[in-house]
Order: structure tokens, then C-alpha cells, then sequence
């Protein structure tokens, strides 16, 4: 037990170093070392990609030869069993996140995008009979590709995706 102690307190404090040196936010660089990028004209989801972005009308990502953007797998709720999905690695630039599929049945699913530069890119949102919340940051941009659809429910607008009794949730953080 004794030796276990420190080697705790000294990860601990590997991270806390870590961390206060990526405070402004990652650049490119950092960034694509701690994550798998794609690249725009390699990729099967592109056409995807590109019709959410063309919903923000104006953005950065205007050279499909320079994009590169992050992949959120599927992610899928039901009656409470599933996971959560969170981003909270911030960036210096402005980063394109595409999250896949995201299907909530009877339960809650929660979505934390915290990167002020983020741009989060939603396949689909389907909320059946539960409840979906996503929490953002202030300046993150966020559009949910897809029908758009309340039947029965409470949604938070244009943004929300498919809400079939249930109720959908958007906050953005700007504290």
C-alpha cells in the first residue's frame, strides 16, 4: 500500500502540469497528436459533413484541401444505459467535430462540447421518449444535420434534431 501512494500523487501531478501548459487551448499540432483527423477528400462521411457545414453559411472551412476534422463515434442510449459524450480539449483555431448517429430511447443522454472553438457537426439527433441535453460552450458553433422533428415532446428549437416524447435541451455556457 505505501508504494502505491506515491506513484498516485506523482501522476497526479504529471497531469496537473499537463494540463496548465495546453490552457490557451491546443494549437493544430497538439491537437492532431491527440487525436485521428480526416482529411476531407479521403473520407466516406464528407458529403455529410459538407451539407452540415453549408448550414452555418459562413465558417473556416472553405479549402477542402486543408480541412481536417475530428470523428465522434455513434453514441447510443437506452433506457439509461449508454454513454455520455464530452469534449472539453479546447484548440486555438477553429476545429471541425463531426459526431455521428446520436440515439437516446428512454433515457438521458447528455453531450458537453466545451471547445469555444469547436465546430460540432451532428449526424442525426433521435430522441424517443427521453431526454437529450447538450451543453456548450459560449462561442461553439453547432448544428444538428437531419430532420427536425417534435412530436408529442418539448424541444429546444431548430437545433435539436428528432424529439417523440421527450424533451430536448440546449445550453451553451458563457460564463
Amino acid at each position: 500500500m505505501r508504494l502505491s501512494k506515491p506513484i498516485i500523487t506523482s501522476i497526479t501531478l504529471f497531469f496537473v502540469v499537463n494540463l496548465s501548459a495546453y490552457s490557451e487551448g491546443l494549437n493544430q499540432k497538439q491537437y492532431s497528436n491527440m487525436y485521428i483527423l480526416k482529411k476531407a477528400l479521403n473520407s466516406s462521411e464528407w458529403s455529410d459533413v459538407q451539407e452540415c457545414i453549408s448550414n452555418w453559411g459562413d465558417h473556416p472551412f472553405k479549402d477542402v484541401k486543408t480541412v481536417r476534422y475530428r470523428v465522434i463515434p455513434t453514441n447510443v442510449v437506452v433506457f439509461g444505459f449508454g454513454g455520455e459524450i464530452v469534449d472539453n480539449t479546447q484548440t486555438s483555431y477553429p476545429q471541425l467535430i463531426y459526431i455521428k448517429d446520436s440515439v437516446n430511447v428512454m433515457g438521458k443522454s447528455t453531450f458537453e462540447l466545451m471547445n469555444p472553438n469547436g465546430w460540432y457537426c451532428f449526424k442525426s439527433n433521435v430522441n424517443l421518449m427521453g431526454k437529450s441535453v447538450i451543453r456548450a460552450a459560449c462561442n461553439a458553433h453547432i448544428v444538428i444535420d437531419g430532420d427536425k422533428i417534435t412530436v408529442a415532446g418539448k424541444s429546444a428549437g431548430e437545433k435539436s434534431g428528432t424529439t417523440i416524447m421527450g424533451k430536448s435541451v440546449m445550453e451553451q455556457n458563457c460564463d
